[in-house]
């Protein structure tokens, strides 16, 4: 009898110690959760639920907590020993992801609603809707980022609480990161090199958490501004998996299409893995004769789980080709409208397809193919490393290297040149191009116009045809032919440790980076014609008398590597110590206190150029004037080795009133190095004596985050405020034909203003988000260094503008979207308000106020299949998001100034508008 009763309290035993869980996870509206994270907090015990929404979980301990999270979705929890049966879990929608634990913009994983700084999330359904158009154009979802996405995919810029540069650099993401999975993509960045071309949107992307300012100042990498985190999916605990394919037409007929495709899950008890890849195929929105990109990437991770943390292997591969387009003319400054024969929804003026080798003057050659764009790759391979070492301490160590490069084969401007002006025949670099002029098609051989250029010495200045041919518009089109030739080598590594003490959590750690860059621009002229859709040309002189001298090769281009040349090398090494303490007062007030320290070390050099001075050019042939004015390297170097050393803090308050409202506040002071532009594009042949000043960034926010059953609401006042803002402008010597930079300004700006992200959904099946930003953005000190056409710096001026708005920062901008759902099918749409902005620090002109509506609906099929029909700027909305200036060679957007304006009442001048129409057909299919 006793073995009786041993048996009895073994078996009672097990069953409070150990015992299995099952259930089915639900939506409101019935839907089962597929990939619902179901976990025993504090332990490693955890699976995700299959397609019908089931789980299972066994061998547990009854005194632990049953959680369980999907993205959207309010977490549920319970203690193990209170469950009985089968469950059957609804999950309450989490509109604005209040619930959800966040890891960016803070060293410490929390839940949003207890952070002290509004972090946005974008989820699956964002991303798939909204994410076509590249990574820019989904942010701009968010309140408080100005996106400038009208170049296309990439060479995007994007700004934060008004922390802007000037929007006609190249360094678009100058003062935010961008990331994947909590570290940088690239750890440095330069004109025409920045992070979004090694980044792009498929279906591995869990979500994207988004952190202005603030909070960055601490968290981020020399990126005081902000902080874009891409989250991939974990790795599954069940076999899953998706594809989505996705076509579409542009406004003008060219096609999109695109395949993407994940699967992920367990390879044993303690391995997975995950494997995604995608590829696209568009044509362009834009009239070009060739395709706008063409590519993809592979992703690969794999993983190894222990008793008290992980080990992740991962690796990228990405082989693509973009493109951006150039500005379109308009003219009519008050109202602005396209000019000539060019269309704002499809005119690109980028040269057709034609294939050239030019010389470098140094005895190689390199291609030239603008149909080749923006050929970017990236290899990447990481290693993520997490364990508890103690029952209150965590360590995280999280490495990456890649391999980066980006060769740029496309036009840089797209001005007009009169043919009874200079530059149409000097750009040429030849000697005395006066006389008969002869333009042919570049493609065909036939001849399209014949020329007397001896009137543009006159006044007026003219010119006359010699035949019944003419030239569209009278003007050739004003091409760099730019080839840039760019690679990066890079290791970064982060080491953190996480500590628990009572109320105190202690976050810690370093972060370094070694980067080698190696950049090389150079640029030619390409003769083409003045149209929407330009021709390739090329152009001779024919001379009674006189043997007949190229101006071009036969395949239009001309001045040969003359009109610009950069080379250099750079080695950037980065230490970043940091720590965070998040102090819980009592139940209801948290603060948190962050400290960062940066060193960084730049050291490199630029070559020196000068023209090759050989009789006759490269080819030593007199009658081939297209090759003599190749830039070369002289062998001399203007080096630099400069360290920055700075130190940011940021200390923020949350206030839990009740579960339903908290209040936070927040005051940052971000210090930002200089980026390798610095170095790179400043005058030539100038030597560089003095390391530039680093940039301060300082923010205050206070706000409150609301969540009752109907209305979420996050409205966030902030001011910022910038010092030693770098500026420069890009500028054309007629008389030289040389590209430079004018020297770098440091400016101070503030802006104030009110973020308010919200949602009110009164019903299950009904809801209306609303994003919008009110802002009041300034230049306290700022100066433009204004060249006056020319590299001589007799001439030369600074022109003060304090207290003039910023440019392309607009007073007001939002989104309104309303959502309705009933049965198997959801409809949507989606209102993009842009406010006026200013197109230059001088206040001379105005970018107007537009709108762009966006349309869908999803049918559900089944659980596991559904479409989508959506439709981007259904009314073909003609808005302008950018401004390049007065219509010449090498013009600045600065050039337009009041005084311009009013002499030049008619003047044409460059602009770029808004991503025309497209629809697609999104089908997804889950299994």
């Amino acid at each position: 009898m006793k073995h009786y009763f041993l048996l009895f309290f073994l078996f009672l035993g097990s069953t409070l110690f150990a015992q299995i869980i099952s259930g089915k996870i639900l939506s409101k509206s019935g839907d089962p959760l597929k990939g619902a994270h179901v976990s025993i907090l504090g332990s490693s015990v955890a699976t995700v639920s299959d397609i019908d929404g089931n789980f299972s979980l066994e061998n547990l301990n009854v005194n632990g907590m049953l959680q369980i999270s999907f993205l959207g979705y309010k977490s549920f929890t319970i203690l193990v020993a209170e469950i009985e049966g089968a469950l059957q879990i609804v999950l309450d929608k989490d509109y604005l992801n209040l619930e959800e634990v966040v890891v960016t913009g803070t060293l410490i994983p929390i839940s949003n609603k207890n952070l002290s700084v509004p972090i946005s999330t974008i989820g699956p359904k964002e991303i798939s809707t909204f994410g076509v158009s590249g990574s820019a154009a989904l942010l701009e979802r968010t309140p408080g980022v100005y996106v400038d996405a009208s170049a296309g995919e990439v060479f995007t810029r994007v700004y934060t609480r008004g922390i802007s540069i000037s929007a006609e650099d190249d360094l678009g993401w100058y003062y935010v990161g961008l990331h994947e999975d909590g570290l940088p993509v690239s750890a440095v960045q330069f004109s025409s090199f920045s992070p979004d071309l090694f980044h792009r949107i498929d279906n591995s992307i869990k979500r994207v958490e988004v952190v202005r300012g603030g909070s960055a100042a601490i968290s981020g990498m020399n990126t005081p501004g902000g902080v874009f985190n891409f989250i991939s999916n974990p790795i599954s605990k069940i076999q899953q998996g998706a594809i989505s394919l996705n076509t579409g037409v542009h406004n003008n007929g060219n096609f999109y299409n695109k395949i993407d495709a994940t699967i992920s899950g367990p390879l044993s008890d303690k391995f997975g893995y995950s494997v995604g890849v995608s590829h696209r195929l568009d044509q362009g929105n834009k009239n070009i004769d060739f395709n706008m990109a063409n590519g993809g990437q592979l992703k690969l991770r794999t993983s190894y789980t222990f008793e008290k943390g992980k080990v992740e292997l991962y690796g990228k591969y990405l082989d693509d080709q973009v493109n951006r387009t150039t500005g379109v003319t308009a003219n009519n400054w008050e109202n602005p409208e396209a000019a000539y024969d060019q269309y704002f929804k499809s005119t690109a003026q980028l040269i057709s397809n034609s294939n050239s080798m030019i010389p470098d003057g140094v005895g190689g050659y390199y291609e030239f193919d603008p149909s080749n764009g923006i050929h970017t790759k990236d290899i990447t391979g990481g290693f993520l490393f997490e364990s508890e070492v103690s029952e209150n301490w965590k360590v995280v160590n999280h490495m990456r290297y890649s391999s980066k490069s980006a060769n740029w084969q496309t036009s840089l401007s797209s001005a007009k040149l009169p043919l009874n002006g200079f530059l149409p025949y000097f750009i040429s670099g030849a000697g005395f191009p006066v006389g008969q002029v002869i333009f042919d098609n570049a493609e065909t051989g036939q001849e399209m116009a014949r020329v007397n250029n001896a009137g543009i010495f006159g006044d007026p200045p003219s010119f006359d045809y010699l035949t019944d041919g003419t030239i569209a518009n009278d003007a050739v089109l004003g091409v760099g032919a730019w080839y840039k030739d760019d690679h990066s080598d890079e290791f970064m590594n982060q080491l953190s440790f996480r500590g628990d003490l009572n109320d105190h959590i202690l976050n810690g750690g370093v972060f370094i980076a070694n980067t080698n860059i190696s950049t090389l621009t150079r640029a030619s002229f390409a003769y083409a014609s003045y149209a929407a859709e330009p021709t390739a040309m090329t152009a001779r002189i024919e001379n009674p008398g006189a043997p007949i001298v190229q101006l071009s090769d036969e395949n239009g281009y001309s001045n040969y590597g003359g009109l610009f040349y950069g080379k250099g090398e750079a080695n950037v090494n980065q230490l970043h110590l940091f720590v965070q303490d998040q102090w819980k007062v009592n139940d209801k007030l948290m603060i948190d206190a962050g400290l960062r320290w940066n060193s960084i070390v730049h050291f490199g050099s630029k070559d020196r150029g000068a023209p090759l001075m050989k009789d006759g050019g490269y080819d030593g042939n007199p009658l081939t004037d297209y090759d003599n004015g190749i830039l070369i390297p002289t062998g001399e170097k203007d080096e630099f080795d400069y360290n920055y050393n700075n130190f940011s803090y940021s200390l923020g308050v949350n206030y839990e009133f009740n579960q339903n409202f908290n209040l936070f506040g927040r005051f940052s002071n971000g210090e930002k190095a200089p980026e390798l532009d610095y170095y790179f594009d400043n005058f030539s042949n100038v030597p560089i004596n003095e390391k530039g000043p680093s940039q301060q960034v300082t923010q205050a926010e206070a706000g409150i985050k609301f969540n009752s059953k109907s209305l979420t609401i996050i409205p966030t006042l902030f001011y910022s405020e910038l010092s030693n803002v770098g500026f420069s402008t890009f500028v054309f010597d007629e008389d030289t034909n040389g590209i430079f930079y004018t020297p770098m300004q440091f400016n101070s700006t503030e802006t104030f203003g009110l973020e308010i992200e919200s949602i009110y959904h009164p019903t299950a099946d009904f809801n209306v988000r609303f994003n919008g930003t009110l802002q009041n953005a300034k230049a306290k000190d700022f100066t433009v260094y204004n060249a006056n056409g020319t590299v001589d710096t007799g001439d030369d001026e600074i022109i003060a503008y304090n207290g003039n708005k910023l440019p392309f920062n607009p007073s007001v901008m939002f989104n309104l979207t309303p959502e309705y759902t009933w049965n198997k099918t959801a409809v949507y749409a989606d209102w993009r308000f842009m406010g006026e902005r200013e197109g230059n620090i001088a206040n001379a002109f105005q970018l107007p106020s537009y709108s762009v509506f966006n349309f869908g609906a999803v049918y559900k099929f089944t659980s596991q299949f559904n479409v989508g029909l959506h439709v981007k700027n259904a009314f073909a909305s003609e808005g302008l998001l950018n401004f390049y200036g007065p219509n010449s060679f090498g013009a600045s957007k600065d050039d337009a100034t009041k005084e311009y304006i009013n002499n030049n009442p008619n003047a044409d001048f460059i602009v770029t508008p808004v991503q025309a129409r497209l629809v697609h057909l999104n089908l997804n299919y889950t299994f």
